[in-house]
């Protein structure tokens, strides 16, 4: 090949090659039908390199465990815990240490074993292929192909590259999952324009074929256009390379709380050092004293609880057949606002049924529920469902004796009338018998039909099937109450009405005639549909009480898309389905102004979904997208959540963040849910623990301003906040949802994890309790002087004692506590049981007397101790209280 001809040939993605002749395409590629020299083969692989696409490999241990450090309130621990150290504060840095590690194993573990089940579903076949060089046939691996070989293909083949097709007999594809469309593509060899120039969306590339779909009918041969990331499929595979990953919203709200937090403790810190040198105060102790500040403001349990919430409702959403890749994504579920559903095989069954049969004056409406029907038909219906059984090549192979182990193998339309003959019993081997097939004309582009010719008696019957249009032209007569009459225009046109309606319903249409003599005569017409899933309209129902925006994507045409939007109960305007070649005429502003109107959007591209999911996002929503097909997986992985079926391919399944075990639609709305009850107890912890921390601090900065001891020690800190907390937050983690949680809107990307009224209620519950601790330690030390650790026990004891009790009023942040089922969890009544028994221990067993500077108390602290409890209960209830009658109806923390 010379230079200049490399040049061309290395540009040549750019070409249209379904415009092209064969003549034309061949001459492009300096090829030629008897194939390419080997020489040519040589440099051209040289050139374009091996066939091949990149894929993901498992995601290294080592890379899983250094990804539960990407979280700043945990680098926080870990520094306070070396500082623990370095003071020689080993008790201290032990719990910190211990936090972390907990936290570190349950995310790895639980990141590694979602891991080990996508691996499971990974699968990885070496391909070949058959191609023609130098006049000889050759099987070789499909990774040595070139622009310019002649391939050979037939049914059962994978398609090996991006190819132009220049034979075909009765040749049909599965493009699925490219186009997302279920329907077979029958295949062509003429170009489809003499505008070289106009772009056609790939599902109507009828003269071509791509790397990955798979040769389901027929044989025939093509030439290689395009190979490895030059294909349809690698395109695809390069976009989700350039696709950058959403941050989960809790990911940004936990990054920004952990700022906040780590710039407290930091001014926190300097004040403390600044104050004790300004007082002329010894570095060292000022230095322990910030230290334990610094400890106070850290919620040490709060780690470990999200990540406990996380892996609960991983487990309930597996249970739901739905499997979470990764922690957080468990929580963005139920941030969701819009859901953009990839309607073949998850709004629909994803297989061709008939839905309706009729001849020219009568109509039976097939229950697509009831799998066998034993009813009587007129005799036309029957001899139009016989004849129907008779054209057809799809065929019924069996695993056992019963009806149920029938398996239907064939084209999408041939099997749904293979199978409605199966429902009313006309099968079997008597029927061929009294019409042996003879011959076969295969059905094709131009004819639009398949006939076939049986021996029927002394003579021959033919039979064909296809387009009604075509169907129509051809017949004379009709069959009608046992007898055959002429075909009036009257009846023609009342015939040709009825195909018009069911064309306008987005249905699939086949038509059926046969000729035994001179004339053909109609004998009636299958109504086909891909059947919406049972639980899809109810489902729909509640996605939309749930406030959540349902989207349908397709490959399907506008009509199409428009009627089955319809079905499921998603609300379409007169301007609410947009075609693929409108959206591309439309700037980003534009779409972003028309967005909220459009409900379905039909001819799509995999660039158009990745504009449709940005383009909601920029719009403020938290954005799903369901899919199974490889054009789907660009669109998963820049949408917040995406969502695979578990028949996905295995790039989908890689991309995606949830796989759906089960392609139900019901299953997506139960993940969400479960997505809004973890988020309802991640807030729940958060107000209970920073509550618990935000009064240590005040303890503790309260005794800096009186210059007083410390009220309440690190040590003392890190055991309430650890160890007594640590069981009721962790119990806290599996409340369940009330049943409201799926009637109100899901809550705004830009919300914050803790709002207004959650930041007012820890600040009054620490602010309004502990400034009475802080009496207390006050009036003992100074006014009344006592023992200090006597002093500091009382308050350890309440502190602890509050944290316990209070825990039952944040089970509902928006309901009285008298409202609301106490111990329907149990694990939370055993928590607080214990955290009682360990609050308890430390005062009257020696060595923890020791280690946490306490002593044993008489029945009057213990009775103050009590009344503190009550007081700090009724407080909470009087704030939530109030805010409840403040509250906007539509706020989901203050709902539950």
């Amino acid at each position: 090949m010379e230079a200049a001809d490399r040049t061309k040939f290395m540009k040549n993605q750019e070409v249209l090659w379904y415009n092209l002749s064969i003549a034309e395409i061949l001459a492009e590629l300096k090829t030629s039908p008897v194939g390419l020299k080997l020489e040519q083969v040589t440099e051209r692989q040289k050139q374009s390199g091996p066939n091949e696409l990149p894929h993901e490999k498992r995601l290294p241990r080592l890379k899983i465990f250094l990804r539960q450090f990407s979280n700043i309130l945990m680098l926080i621990l870990i520094a306070a815990s070396f500082i623990s150290v370095f003071f020689k504060h080993y008790l201290d840095a032990l719990v910190i240490a211990t936090s972390v590690l907990l936290n570190i194993a349950v995310g790895f573990f639980q990141e590694n074993k979602a891991e080990k089940s996508l691996e499971k579903l990974r699968g990885v076949v070496l391909l070949r292929a058959r191609v023609i060089r130098e006049e000889q046939l050759f099987d070789i691996d499909a990774r040595e192909l070139v622009p310019g070989d002649i391939i050979d293909i037939q049914a059962g083949d994978q398609v090996p590259a991006d190819a132009r097709l220049i034979e075909v007999n009765n040749l049909e594809t599965a493009e699925a999952i490219l186009t997302g469309e279920s329907i077979n593509v029958l295949k062509e060899t003429g170009r489809l324009s003499e505008n070289r120039e106009k772009a056609l969306i790939i599902s109507d590339q009828r003269n071509m074929i791509f790397k990955g779909t798979l040769i389901v009918e027929g044989k025939g041969r093509a030439v290689v256009t395009q190979t490895g990331v030059k294909t349809e499929i690698g395109k695809i595979a390069t976009l989700l390379k350039t696709t950058e990953d959403e941050k989960t919203p809790l990911q940004k709200s936990l990054t920004v709380f952990s700022q906040k937090i780590g710039i407290i403790i930091m001014i926190l810190a300097f004040l403390i050092i600044g104050l004790g040198i300004w007082e002329g105060k010894d570095f060292l102790e000022i230095f322990l004293v910030a230290v334990a500040v610094s400890v106070s403001a850290i919620p040490e349990g709060l780690l470990i609880a999200i990540t406990v919430i996380l892996v609960i409702g991983m487990q309930r959403i597996l249970k739901k057949d739905a499997l979470v890749k990764k922690l957080v994504a468990a929580e963005t579920l139920g941030s969701t606002s819009v859901v953009c559903v990839d309607k073949t095989g998850t709004l629909t069954e994803g297989i061709m049924r008939v839905e309706k049969i009729f001849t020219a004056k009568e109509e039976y409406i097939f229950d697509i529920k009831t799998k066998y029907l034993e009813v009587p038909l007129p005799k036309e219906f029957e001899r139009l469902i016989e004849f129907s059984y008779l054209c057809n090549n799809a065929v019924a192979n069996h695993h056992g004796a019963d009806r149920e182990s029938w398996q239907f193998v064939g084209t999408p339309t041939e099997k749904a009338l293979l199978e409605a003959a199966f429902r009313f019993e006309i099968v079997g081997h008597e029927i061929k018998h009294k019409y042996p097939r003879v011959s076969e004309k295969p059905f094709d582009s131009f004819t639009k039909m398949m006939t076939t010719v049986h021996e029927h008696g002394q003579g021959k019957i033919e039979i064909s099937k296809g387009a009604p249009e075509r169907i129509m032209t051809e017949c004379v007569a009709y069959l009608q109450s046992g007898g055959v009459r002429p075909l009036t225009e009257t009846v023609r046109t009342e015939i040709n009405n009825n195909f018009v309606k069911y064309s306008l319903q987005g249905r699939r249409l086949i038509a059926v005639c046969y000729r035994a003599g001179d004339g053909w005569i109609f004998l009636g017409g299958f109504v086909i549909q891909d059947p919406i899933r049972e639980s899809v309209p109810e489902t729909v129902r509640l996605a939309h009480q749930a406030g959540l925006r349902v989207i349908m994507i397709t490959g399907d045409g506008g009509l199409t898309a428009r009627t089955i939007a319809k079905e499921v109960g998603l609300k379409v305007g007169r301007d609410g389905v947009l075609l693929g070649e409108e959206l591309d005429a439309l700037s980003d502003f534009e779409l972003e102004k028309r967005i909220k109107d459009i409900a379905v959007y039909a001819r799509v591209t995999p660039t158009h979904k990745i504009r449709i999911v940005q383009a909601w996002q920029r719009m403020g929503e938290v954005v799903a997208m369901t899919g199974d097909g490889v054009n789907d997986a660009p669109a998963l992985k820049a949408a917040d959540i995406g969502l695979a079926v578990g028949s996905a391919t295995d790039v989908t399944r890689e991309t995606a963040d949830l796989i759906l075990l089960k392609s139900d639609f019901s299953v997506i709305i139960e993940a969400i849910r479960q997505g809004r009850i973890i988020f309802q107890n991640i807030r729940k912890v958060m107000v209970y623990l920073l509550t618990d921390s935000f009064s240590e601090v005040v303890l503790i900065l309260g005794s800096l301003i009186l210059r007083l001891p410390l009220a309440v020690t690190a040590v003392q800190v890190l055991w309430i906040n650890l160890v007594t907390d640590g069981f009721t937050s962790a119990s806290l983690t599996a409340e369940k949802s009330d049943d409201d949680v799926m009637h109100v809107k899901p809550r705004r990307k830009s919300e914050p994890i803790l709002d207004r009224q959650m930041k007012v209620l820890i600040f009054i519950m620490a602010a309004v309790t502990d400034l009475i601790l802080l009496l207390i330690f006050f009036l003992f030390i100074r006014v009344w002087p006592h023992d200090l650790t006597y002093v500091r026990s009382i308050v350890f004891v309440s502190l602890g004692m509050d944290s316990l009790f209070y825990v039952f009023s944040c089970k509902s942040l928006g309901r009285s506590l008298f409202k609301i089922k106490i111990f329907d969890n149990i694990y939370l009544v055993y928590a607080v049981i214990f955290g009682i028994v360990l609050q308890v221990l430390p005062l009257y067993v020696p060595f923890l007397q020791k280690a946490l500077s306490v002593t044993a108390l008489g029945w009057a602290e213990w009775a103050l101790v009590a009344a503190l409890v009550v007081f700090k209960i009724g407080l909470i209830e009087l704030i939530k209280y109030v805010f409840n009658r403040q509250n906007n109806k539509n706020n989901l923390l203050w709902k539950n």
